[in-house]
């Protein structure tokens, strides 16, 4: 495993910044600090094209350099000094930003913030990688109760956003909790409207299918529990039913399978405690079960492993073929 692969996984499952024990290599470990002089938290990463990697999550300072919410890695694990967006206001001593995807020149961002690379951005904004301003990108997603963006995936072409989150509106048109969004303008894409019923927490594209997991039992008109494949394109849900038996918050591809984390404890009627590799093809979870015993909030793959993070204490790497 190279450096930068193992640098990338460490940072997937970085929620408490403790997975470089299951991680054999040598990682770089930042040093989030609280808002109350607490330790703080990195909740998602993204690599950039040059390598830079970018880190969001909830915290005032990286390795004692001010930065909030949002921050960008050299290849050293040293701050970027020159990159510096922020993201603050939203939700009274609980902002944070929780999901972050890039293409090409913009890091799309989405969390609890209401500002964000020097401009006004509710819960959702495009930055710069160049300069850290926000872009004039602003789908303004809206809600009756409070505004979260929880999960971001690009179309391959970078034309499309795809968001899932607790909103009511964004694009300027009515959208309940999962949108597509214009990548040039911010606009809601009018045709695309799977109206999943619960929330949306995780996504994973690959071409024109969108794997979709969270809370949700209906989406698209369509009794789906908690994980679908939906067509990127049109938001027409496919005959592919794995059927968990809870919310699925996170997943990731490797060839044809799906890795899925969650709450869940069977798929498709088989026991699968919290995690479980998916056929795309049949929807069929395969014989691999790694007797996990927490909830999976965060999974990535690196040849034939599989690491896990999650729940309080659960950050290990497990043999694909265990």
């Amino acid at each position: 495993m190279t450096f930068m692969h193992c640098l990338r996984l460490f940072f997937l499952l970085a929620a408490t910044l403790a997975f470089s024990d299951s991680c054999r290599c040598q990682t770089i470990s930042p040093n989030p600090t609280g808002v109350f002089g607490a330790g703080g938290s990195i909740r998602a990463s993204a690599f950039q094209s040059d390598g830079k990697l970018v880190v969001v999550g909830q915290f005032v300072a990286i390795n004692g350099v001010p930065r909030v919410n949002i921050a960008r890695l050299n290849a050293d694990g040293s701050v970027d000094l020159s990159w510096n967006p922020g993201a603050t206001g939203g939700i009274p001593y609980d902002t944070y930003v929780s999901a972050v995807a890039v293409h090409g020149n913009d890091v799309y961002i989405g969390g609890t913030f209401s500002f964000a690379g020097s401009e006004p951005r509710n819960a959702l904004a495009a930055i710069d990688a160049t300069t850290g301003l926000a872009t004039p990108w602003d789908p303004n997603p809206q809600s009756t109760n409070y505004i979260q963006i929880g999960v971001i995936a690009v179309s391959d072409d970078g034309s499309r956003v795809y968001v899932g989150g607790n909103f009511t509106s964004i694009g300027g048109a009515s959208r309940s909790s999962f949108a597509a969004i214009a990548a040039t303008d911010g606009s809601a894409i009018s045709s695309w409207d799977p109206r999943p019923d619960r929330l949306v927490e995780a996504l994973a594209i690959s071409g024109d299918t969108l794997y979709v997991g969270g809370d949700f039992l209906n989406i698209g008109g369509q009794p789906r529990n908690h994980l679908a494949a939906i067509s990127a394109s049109t938001g027409a849900v496919s005959a592919w039913a794995p059927n968990p038996d809870s919310a699925v918050t996170a997943m990731t591809l490797a060839g044809n399978t799906l890795y899925a984390g969650g709450l869940f404890q069977s798929v498709g009627g088989h026991a699968h405690p919290y995690v479980a590799a998916i056929d795309t093809t049949t929807g069929m979870a395969d014989a691999w079960n790694p007797s996990v015993t927490l909830t999976v909030h965060a999974i990535a793959v690196a040849g034939n492993t599989v690491y896990l993070g999650g729940g309080s204490q659960l950050r290990i790497s497990v043999d694909r073929d265990r």
